[in-house]
């Protein structure tokens, strides 16, 4: 009985019936040796869990620290629904983990709304700028700027803009860090799904982009389960 349960790895009872055997027959060589064998892979499993319990516990204090970390800096974070697909896993970290004052680091989803295009970046520190964004995204081929809805995609002729939590938009400097933008109070500018969302638009397609933004329509964007 005390060998079909180690069997399946059923260890507390397999040492039940064994202990009940060796009461019986406390010389039976065979019952002692699967005793030491049973007790063994008792061992092994308890380590093996105790080990667990121990990247759990640090997992917890790390995901502790990155929380202090956020609410330190007045960030705020809104999740949506349906992310985009490439922030389905986003993770907002901090560069050393143990280190709540590192800086944090997250994904950025940079958006062109006046050409209806996107760049995504994996990795970008609270401390970027916008302008260094810009440089970032825009080292692209001469033929891509050649073409005339980029004509006014370069740092200079960029203007950099955030959503609010209220669902409109706020310029934003381009030489202030993104750190500066999202610890402002108000008005209050969010990431969304751990993820910083940014628009870079031509400054003289400015004034005609922003006439067509509806905070209304952008609320229930990020609400809604379905586009």
């Amino acid at each position: 009985m005390a060998k079909a349960f180690f069997t399946i790895d059923k260890i507390d009872e397999a040492l039940s019936a064994l202990e009940f055997s060796l009461g019986l027959d406390p010389t039976n060589a065979a019952s002692k040796a699967l005793m030491t064998k049973i007790q063994n892979k008792k061992h092994e499993l308890e380590t093996i869990e105790a080990k667990k319990e121990a990247e759990r516990l640090h997992k917890e204090i790390l995901q502790d620290k990155l929380n202090t970390a956020i609410k330190g800096r007045n960030y705020t974070i809104i999740k949506t629904p349906r992310p985009a697909e490439m922030l389905t896993d986003a993770k907002l970290s901090l560069e050393d983990p143990e280190d709540i004052e590192s800086q944090l680091i997250f994904p950025a989803m940079i958006m062109y709304p006046t050409t209806d295009e996107f760049d995504f970046v994996a990795s970008v520190s609270e401390l970027t700028t916008p302008w260094e964004l810009m440089e970032l995204v825009l080292q692209r081929p001469q033929e891509w700027f050649q073409d005339p809805k980029h004509e006014n995609f370069t740092p200079k002729k960029l203007d950099a803009y955030m959503e609010t939590e209220s669902g409109g938009l706020i310029k934003v400097g381009k030489k202030a860090s993104l750190h500066k933008a999202l610890s402002t109070e108000k008005p209050k500018i969010p990431l969304f799904d751990n993820a910083l969302r940014i628009y870079l638009v031509p400054r003289i397609d400015a004034e005609n982009w922003l006439s067509t933004w509806d905070k209304e329509i952008t609320l229930k964007k990020r609400t809604e389960l379905s586009v």
